[in-house]
């Protein structure tokens, strides 16, 4: 039971050290840090009207226009974690090392470097994570409903896996690269002949990021091109064929076994990897590039990183053989030569970084990383629960009042769930450190220590590493399944009333049952069973449209047998129908309900409308053997 015990008090002490040193650090600097993210908000919100307006001429603009939000953000970022290390005194605690030089590291701190180094992680991450899908959702939901679609065809138009590599997106994205690069490094060569290094340092970023969003553009593209193959009918056939081939090799169902144990990976084990796991510390991976890479130097001091191993000492030769050799070649030697180096010295200065940045977390020890992992997945999941809980409360709008509102409203998560993800970003890395102190050189004494029975070193036994690993993935797995927010602002009724639906309103009459339905001289016929009910809306105010109106009963959902959509009222007018659908005898019972959803090309958080239609499974008994169907209905004012 002690066993057992001392691993949970050190991952208590852990998570009550991170949340309280969090608190407080955010209570200090909450002038500053919200400020500095009021900044990141303004650039994101700026970038996405600026992108708006050059879309429909330029749409290749919005890229750079893209990069220069982000940007922003990332300085806001980098000065907000600087402040954190200083208020909790990491600066000092370096500086007390042995070996360590002041000079050096205020060379490594500069904002144009710090911005630099973390530029190439924080775009994957950026990309990866869903904030570069969010940014475009919004992009483009403005720029369709002020300009059309022109930006969606012109970025990313219909284009088959045979004809991709003539396509004229790609060789844009060639030109742009292949033009781009060389202008990057000229730059970069003579940035300090110019008078305002810093101006030129930031320029040089915007530059690298455009380019960065080119390659990740063009590789989505490709992802899409490739999935869009795997899914037609050539794709399918070799499927087909491939599995049959499976199944006669094996005395049991191979392929059903393996869609079973892919489908549980990718609904259930990933989602907690990939957004419970994994990004928290590739956040905190990229907030540690942000306190210097002195501190990774001194890792190696406390024997815990290896910049000086030998296959960091030979790619460090060989950058110095290819700077000689380059500086005495000719011609197209001297050219391969210069790309060799810029490659070599691209992945020594921003990739290894982040590699060892890594590293150094993942070695703090099973109740650091499993207190911070909590942290970060409460923290983040307060954040959407509170955004979620903003939406209720505004409730369900036309596409013109979200349009108007998402500015605000992302003030939630980018100004006050991201100052105090900051925060613990920075705590938890100074923590980090703080641990290594505990038993590296002489003088050096850790800013943070947890209260007692916390400490423990970093060296985990096995029961310690599985106690904590446990403890953890139930509380990210548990914080996983609470839900979010909701889909719609559901508003509910009953058959024979009225209900308010954005501007709107919605209702139904009485179902009826029947196994045949008639329309003029047609006759259609079903095994199961034809759900006819008329549905109207009307539009007594300015606001009119399309209504899509399905049937739900349980897990299934049944769209009108004609495939259409429900009856379009205009202002001052009300519009009736029938509605057919063909369901299933077992979904006839007390959860069949109509669900009622206006129809917009682009759509924010909307109101829905939910009808019981006061069905029983004794029903189908006296389902009648014909109805008539009147799939015109009328119109009349409303």
């Amino acid at each position: 039971m002690t066993a057992v015990a001392t691993p949970l008090r050190r991952l208590w002490a852990e998570l009550a050290l991170l949340t309280t040193q969090t608190a407080r650090t955010w209570a200090r600097l909450a002038a500053p840090i919200v400020g500095l993210m009021l900044i990141g908000w303004s650039g994101n919100e700026l970038s996405i009207l600026l992108g708006t307006e050059v879309s429909s001429s330029y749409p290749w603009l919005v890229i750079p226009v893209l990069a220069m939000g982000v940007v922003v953000q990332l300085v806001t970022i980098v000065v907000a974690l600087r402040l954190v290390a200083i208020e909790l005194g990491m600066p000092a605690m370096l500086a007390r090392a042995p070996g360590a030089d002041p000079a050096e590291t205020g060379r490594e701190t500069t904002l144009a470097r710090l911005v630099a180094v973390t530029l190439l992680p924080f775009l994957v991450m950026y990309a990866a994570f869903g904030f570069l899908a969010d940014y475009a959702r919004r992009l483009v939901t403005l720029s369709t409903y002020r300009h059309g679609a022109d930006l969606v065809s012109a970025l990313n138009p219909g284009v088959e896996w045979e004809t991709i590599w003539t396509s004229g997106t790609f060789w844009v994205l060639v030109a742009i690269l292949v033009v781009g690069y060389p202008v990057q490094v000229l730059i970069e060569r003579r940035r300090d002949h110019f008078r305002h290094p810093l101006l030129v340092g930031l320029v040089l970023v915007v530059l690298e990021a455009t380019l960065g969003f080119v390659v990740l553009l063009g590789a989505f593209r490709i992802v899409d091109v490739f999935v869009l193959w795997a899914q037609g009918r050539e794709a399918a056939a070799w499927l087909e064929h491939g599995v049959a081939w499976l199944r006669g090799l094996f005395p049991f169902d191979l392929p059903a076994i393996v869609v079973a144990g892919w489908s549980f990976f990718v609904e259930q084990v990933w989602p907690v990897v990939l957004h419970g796991l994994t990004r928290p510390f590739l956040w905190l991976a990229m907030a540690g590039l942000v306190f210097g890479s002195r501190m990774l130097t001194l890792a190696d001091l406390w024997r815990v990183g290896e910049p000086t191993t030998e296959a960091t000492t030979r790619r460090q030769g060989m950058l110095a053989r290819l700077r000689s050799d380059s500086a005495q070649a000719r011609g197209l030697r001297s050219v391969v030569l210069n790309v060799e180096e810029l490659v070599l010295d691209g992945i020594d200065v921003q990739v290894l970084p982040a590699w060892q940045s890594l590293r150094l977390v993942l070695r703090a020890g099973w109740p650091f990383l499993g207190a911070y992992a909590i942290a970060f997945t409460v923290l983040d999941a307060a954040g959407s629960a509170l955004e979620g809980l903003v939406d209720l409360v505004l409730g369900g709008h036309r596409i013109e009042f979200w349009l108007k509102a998402w500015p605000f409203v992302d003030l939630i998560s980018m100004v006050g769930v991201m100052s105090v993800t900051w925060v613990l970003l920075g705590v938890a890395y100074t923590r980090a450190l703080s641990i290594f102190t505990e038993t590296g050189p002489d003088g050096v004494q850790p800013v943070l220590v947890p209260g007692r029975g916390g400490s423990g070193g970093r060296r985990s036994t096995a029961v310690e590493a599985l106690t904590v690993a446990v403890v953890t993935v139930a509380v990210v797995v548990a914080v996983g399944l609470v839900p979010s927010g909701a889909e719609a602002d559901v508003r509910r009724g009953v058959v024979g009333q009225a209900v308010p639906m954005q501007g709107q309103e919605v209702g139904t009459g009485s179902p009826r049952l029947a196994t045949t339905i008639r329309t003029g001289s047609d006759e259609t016929r079903t095994d199961g069973v034809f759900v006819v009910v008329g549905v109207w809306v009307a539009s007594p105010g300015p606001d009119g449209g399309l209504v899509d109106v399905t049937l739900v009963s349980g897990e299934r959902t049944y769209h009108p047998y004609d495939s259409g959509f429900g009856p379009s009222a205009l202002p001052g007018f009300r519009a009736g129908k029938d509605l057919v659908f063909e369901v299933d005898p077992t979904d006839v019972g007390p959860a069949a309900h109509l669900v009622f959803r206006p129809v917009e090309v682009v759509s924010g958080f909307q109101q829905w409308v939910e009808i019981p239609l006061g069905l029983a499974a004794e029903d189908v008994a006296a389902v009648l053997p014909e109805t008539v169907v009147d799939p015109y209905g009328a119109v009349v004012a409303a």
